[in-house]
């Protein structure tokens, strides 16, 4: 884990979420796309796409353009926020996921 960030608002009901860096990691890579049913969001829809924070990402998260990135969404939960990118160069992992 390079960098991580939580938050959660103090309501009744949940709103919370998360952005996490973490290192190159086939192992943990291999978990992800055997307990997930994820899918790789084409590059017309990445290119509409906006950074997966609730708010305002930290400078640290994904930095480059998002076409430097492989973008992946659950399959069986369209309307999630769940992303996970992929720096297409270096391995890089970067996840990020939000309830309101």
């Amino acid at each position: 884990m390079v960098h991580s960030r939580y938050w959660r608002a103090p309501h009744s009901t949940y709103e919370g979420g998360y952005v996490f860096e973490i290192q190159p990691n086939q192992a943990l890579r291999e978990q992800l796309f055997s307990r997930n049913q994820l899918r790789r969001l084409p590059d017309a829809e990445v290119a509409k796409e906006s950074r997966p924070c609730f708010a305002e990402c930290p400078t640290w998260f994904a930095p480059k353009p998002l076409d430097q990135y492989e973008v992946w969404a659950y399959t069986d939960e369209p309307n999630s926020n769940f992303r996970l990118l992929i720096d297409k160069k270096t391995g890089q992992l970067f996840l990020a996921d939000y309830q309101v």
